[in-house]
């Protein structure tokens, strides 16, 4: 398999290509000015799309004159077909863990300094709003069900840390649960990590009455 440069000019989109992926154009070129490019389109060895239109369409965005492709001249038309089907409907199938991709965007907090972390990021993405929810551990399965008409009685608070400050803090938070289950008083739910946090500040102002 062999990456060659082509210019767009080169690259013709197939005309008939059943995935509608114009929304997703801006966030593809933000990742290709962040991170640069770090997988080529693939293309038939007429130079047609096979898989990879959205970053072809980023490219032009960027205006950008020349992207990497890989040529796949043994495939025959019917395979490109095939091909271009299954590798939209492949990656329609795949969810997330949001778990998991808060603590790898936790170690990415740690990695860039606080002034720049919200210019950083949107290379991943995610828009302001969903990165703010996720670094703020609001939501999923760590946030209550609420019952309709209930939810001005909870409120998000997010909050970024310096790379000197983490450990710190997480430290805090732990001890914090381990000293109280996951009671936070009144008002406490299943967000661990809020409760954790009601629960210092409370003792913090006991210690200063």
């Amino acid at each position: 398999m062999r990456i060659k440069t082509l210019p767009l000019s080169e690259i013709r989109p197939y005309h008939r290509n059943p995935r509608r992926n114009e929304g997703a154009v801006a966030k593809v070129a933000g990742s290709i000015e962040a991170f640069g490019w770090r997988q080529p389109i693939l293309v038939d060895g007429e130079h047609v799309i096979i898989a990879g239109h959205t970053r072809y369409l980023a490219a032009q965005q960027l205006g950008l004159d020349k992207a990497p492709v890989i040529v796949a001249a043994d495939m025959s038309p019917e395979q490109a077909k095939a091909y271009r089907i299954a590798d939209n409907r492949t990656a329609a199938e795949a969810t997330w863990d949001f778990e998991l991709l808060r603590l790898e965007l936790d170690d990415l907090q740690i990695d860039v300094d606080a002034a720049a972390l919200f210019p950083t990021l949107p290379g991943l993405g995610f828009d302001e709003a969903e990165l703010a929810e996720l670094l703020g551990h609001v939501g999923g399965e760590d946030f209550p069900e609420l019952p309709d008409g209930e939810g001005e009685e909870y409120q998000q608070m997010t909050f970024v840390l310096h790379r000197s400050q983490v450990e710190g803090v997480r430290e805090a938070i732990e001890l914090a649960k381990r000293g109280a289950g996951n009671g936070g008083g009144e008002g406490s739910n299943r967000n661990s990590n809020g409760n954790a946090l009601v629960r210092i500040c409370a003792e913090y102002l006991r210690g200063r009455g």
